[in-house]
């Protein structure tokens, strides 16, 4: 596995305009990148699953030792915190994790629990996931707009794509227009007869990601590619499509897998979905995107007016996007940094927009 120090500039190498069903993007290219940190260099982590940046650095859910390590901006690791447990301060499987103005707050999937650490990773509080909508929903992936305040994916229930919770008040304002009916889960015959007709089955066609800044929440369709804004009353503000050229027969490609995979009684191995991640900075949002494998690794960046979209692909980065991977952007805007969670590897380049 290379190994790189990162002494190199990233070289933005090409700029050009396209368009595509209607829809027209500037396209940049950045040629370097340098492996930061890795599972087999000296940083002391076994396998990263999350990453996420905070003011000053970025935080790494390491679900091979149970930890969360803090990083500076440069790979060196600061602190560790956190223990696998069912104790206070300890989590089952965290999947979120946030910065509010003097705490952490993680959010542990299994205990259905948050828990707050200071800024040192010192344990605060543990506070019980108790309102109703997150036993409904049952939610792996939500965006926090406040401590008590959520964003939160309904799959379609009430005709919505998500839900604004207040667990204080115990209000909840459901927003959006779902694309079928709400479906938690498919039997595998209704797999199988989706996948066999070349439709997106049920349970995933309503699936979105959502991120947020300060000027409102980004909802992007997973199994359409449609990024939308809403303010904070629930009004949309804009709507953009992002699939893009590089993206062409990517669902045929994954019936096609997943059918073969059914055919030989073995589990269907890809979610329909243009989208891999996505990260809200002050300045808008941008979304890693699963591309052929023969494309580069690929970001979509649209400001928080909608009025542009720029595709950022990235030559010094192997694109794995037909395995699990995650990103993040430096609060400062200055980096992005890409975790490849089966190798291992968190690459870092210069942020171009």
């Amino acid at each position: 596995m290379k190994r790189l120090l990162f002494i190199l500039p990233v070289l933005i190498v090409g700029c050009s305009v396209e368009k595509s069903e209607n829809m027209i993007f500037e396209e940049v290219e950045v040629e370097l990148a340098s492996l930061l940190i890795s599972v087999e260099s000296s940083s002391g982590i076994a396998f990263p699953s999350l990453i996420k940046s905070v003011s000053d650095g970025i935080l790494l859910n390491d679900y091979g030792l149970g930890k969360i390590h803090k990083f500076d901006l440069d790979g060196n690791k600061q602190f560790s915190f956190g223990n696998t447990g069912d104790g206070p301060g300890e989590f089952r499987a965290v999947y979120d994790f946030w910065e509010f103005d003097d705490y952490y707050m993680v959010y542990d999937y299994e205990s259905k629990k948050f828990i707050k650490y200071d800024f040192e990773g010192i344990w605060i509080e543990d506070v019980l996931i108790e309102f109703e909508e997150f036993s409904t929903l049952r939610p792996v992936r939500f965006e926090a707009i406040t401590p008590q305040r959520f964003a939160i994916p309904t799959r379609g229930l009430n005709g919505s794509l998500f839900s604004i919770v207040d667990v204080e008040t115990g209000s909840i304002h459901y927003f959006g227009d779902a694309l079928g009916e709400y479906e938690y889960s498919s039997t595998p015959q209704q797999y199988r007869q989706a996948i066999s007709s070349r439709r997106v089955p049920a349970h995933e066609l309503n699936m979105v990601r959502l991120r947020r800044n300060q000027t409102g929440i980004f909802l992007i369709q997973q199994s359409t590619a449609i990024l939308e804004k809403y303010t904070y009353s629930g009004g949309v503000a804009w709507e953009k499509r992002l699939k893009i050229p590089a993206q062409d027969g990517l669902f045929e490609y994954f019936f096609k897998a997943n059918l073969e995979r059914l055919n030989r009684e073995l589990p269907a191995r890809y979610a329909f979905s243009y989208i891999q991640e996505a990260h809200a900075t002050d300045e808008g949002v941008a979304i890693l995107l699963y591309v052929r494998e023969d494309q580069p690794l690929t970001v979509v960046w649209v400001p928080n007016d909608g009025e542009s979209m720029t595709v950022v692909t990235f030559q010094g980065i192997e694109n794995q996007s037909m395995q699990p991977q995650d990103f993040t952007i430096s609060a400062n805007e200055s980096y992005i940094y890409v975790l490849n969670m089966l190798d291992g590897e968190i690459y870092r380049a210069m942020w171009p927009l």
